[in-house]
């Protein structure tokens, strides 16, 4: 049985998750992006809980995460699944497809059920998993996702997050390979009707397989692709994919293609192939997303439109795991998801019709290359971005004078002091902690204010980052700890030796922290096992 160790990250997600079910008994989610290994984070749960004599079910809805996870267990367990040739729950451990399980009443309790691709369960407690979960009300839970939200209802709410890592995080930490993108033509999507808050699917396959947007897309995979080799392409439906096969071919591009209707040797072939660079191009259709692991994938080309934050960066995924020779991944995007949804990486946000449509980019005009909005120099061909023009706000304070120009300018401040209290707010008595920095000005300090007390998952996610960008990341949640403990954990983190503040109206407010650059020694996943105290993990039920 081959050996997976731990990365560093993945035993702090494991002992996040050990560490809450000890002392909690709402449900945990871990967020761990895709190419991170996720499975390894899941082996490890399943093994640690089985050594402790605890009933463990692993569910997930594809049997393609379930197999992943059992070819890497080095414990016994049982299968329950048609797709998966068994239904044995008698183990110890018991890993299941959901669509099967969800059938079964007469199984016995389980006390830990973990969730692949948990960010398909249902904020209203309500489908499949949720009949499987009802079953067994006292068992502990925890999903792992790489996006804890879902279409149509946001983020997730049915647990707790107690530990997540970005893809920037492990891409600077060289775990994972950088995606640079290529914007290539946006469809016009203004007509297409939403269903659920997805575009509907008939209407965007007309759109998308016109003849012009296609012969466009072969253009662009031409121009792009020469200098990679292995292409995952992303369509909106089978008939779509079949028009890009045939025009593709006509230009002598060969493609392969597999869709739902492939049968599962032609597919199991084609797959196969593909991993071994003897197919450059695969077209297919939502297929290859979750469970699908091809190391060697260095392009995709996106000619399917979405509303949906997790299928976006579902397909992005694909490219991120690290492969010999290979640099980065190009995204070549022809489906506007760039614009809409932003790069892989990029913050979610809740979509409101209160507010106008914001993009999360911009497109170099020279070379195709999608570039954040404010970025003045493009990193592909070194094209000159103009200077903004500033929005400038005129008053007339009396008809005899002048007009005045107001701007918001920016103000460094060196900072030689920083002061941490508990607020009481006067009007609900809600308690949040105020942040005060000494500085050079007129009333000698400028504050600011954490809530980690606060009913909005916002307000504590962004208090617990503030102690996590400042080099001391919380165990828990921030409204588990007390006033006291939290005031105590902000005099261990780092503390800024300069701030930048912006004037809004007659208050200020902080925009920017700067730190001193400290030398951090590197540490192995055996010194972070042992100062974690992975050996006593027995001891965390």
């Amino acid at each position: 049985m081959p050996i997976y160790p731990l990365r560093p990250y993945q035993l702090s997600a494991v002992q996040a998750a050990v560490n809450w079910i000890k002392y909690k008994n709402e449900p945990a989610i871990i967020v761990l992006p895709t190419g991170s290994g996720k499975t390894i984070v899941i082996k490890s749960l399943i093994e640690h809980y089985y050594n402790l004599n605890k009933r463990v079910l692993l569910i997930a809805h594809r049997k393609e995460l379930l197999e992943q996870a059992a070819e890497k267990l080095s414990v016994p367990f049982g299968l329950y699944g048609a797709s998966l040739g068994d239904k044995n729950t008698s183990e110890l451990v018991t890993i299941a497809s959901v669509q099967s399980l969800a059938n079964k009443e007469d199984v016995e309790p389980f006390e830990l059920i973990i969730i692949d691709e948990s960010h398909r369960v249902s904020n209203n407690q309500e489908g499949q998993y949720w009949d499987i979960i009802n079953r067994h009300p006292d068992a502990k839970l925890v999903g792992l996702t790489a996006s804890p939200m879902r279409l149509g209802s946001g983020k997730l709410n049915w647990g707790e997050i107690v530990y997540e890592i970005s893809y920037h995080q492990l891409l600077k930490a060289d775990y994972l390979s950088p995606i640079t993108n290529k914007v290539t033509g946006t469809p016009n999507l203004d007509n297409i009707q939403i269903n659920m808050g997805e575009y509907s699917i008939e209407q965007l396959e007309a759109v998308m397989s016109d003849a012009g947007l296609l012969l466009s897309a072969v253009e662009a995979i031409k121009k792009h692709t020469v200098n990679r080799n292995s292409v995952l392409i992303f369509t909106v439906s089978i008939k779509h994919s079949n028009l890009l096969k045939e025009i593709l071919a006509k230009n002598d591009i060969d493609a392969e293609m597999i869709c739902g209707d492939t049968p599962t040797e032609t597919r199991d072939r084609i797959l196969s192939d593909f991993k071994n660079n003897k197919i450059k191009y695969l077209i297919n259709t939502e297929i290859l997303l979750e469970g699908f692991d091809a190391t060697c994938i260095d392009c995709i080309v996106c000619l399917r439109p979405t509303k949906s934050f997790v299928l976006h960066t579902q397909m992005l995924g694909r490219g991120v795991r690290k492969h010999e020779g290979k640099d980065n991944c190009l995204l070549v995007d022809m489906s506007g998801n760039l614009q809409e949804l932003g790069a892989l990486g990029s913050p979610y946000t809740e979509p409101s019709k209160k507010e106008a449509k914001r993009s999360h980019g911009k497109i170099c005009p020279s070379c195709e290359e999608f570039v954040p909005p404010t970025t003045r120099e493009c990193p592909d061909c070194a094209f000159q971005f103009p200077e903004p023009e500033v929005s400038l706000i005129k008053h007339n304070a009396d008809p005899d004078f002048e007009s005045d120009v107001i701007y918001n300018p920016i103000t460094e401040y060196d900072v030689s002091g920083v002061r941490y209290c508990e607020h009481t707010n006067k009007k609900n008595g809600n308690k949040s902690i105020r942040i005060d920095y000494i500085v050079q000005s007129q009333y000698g300090k400028i504050s600011e204010w954490i809530a980690p007390f606060s009913e909005s998952d916002w307000a504590r996610n962004n208090c617990f980052n503030f102690f996590k960008k400042r080099g001391h990341e919380l165990a828990s949640p921030t409204n588990t700890y007390t006033m006291e403990a939290l005031l105590w954990h902000c005099e261990q983190m780092k503390k800024p030796i300069k701030i930048e503040v912006i004037k809004e109206g007659k208050y200020d407010r902080v925009s920017n922290h700067y730190f001193e650059e400290e030398a951090k020694p590197q540490i192995t996943s055996q010194e972070l096992a042992d100062e974690l105290g992975e050996g006593d993990l027995g001891d965390l039920w």
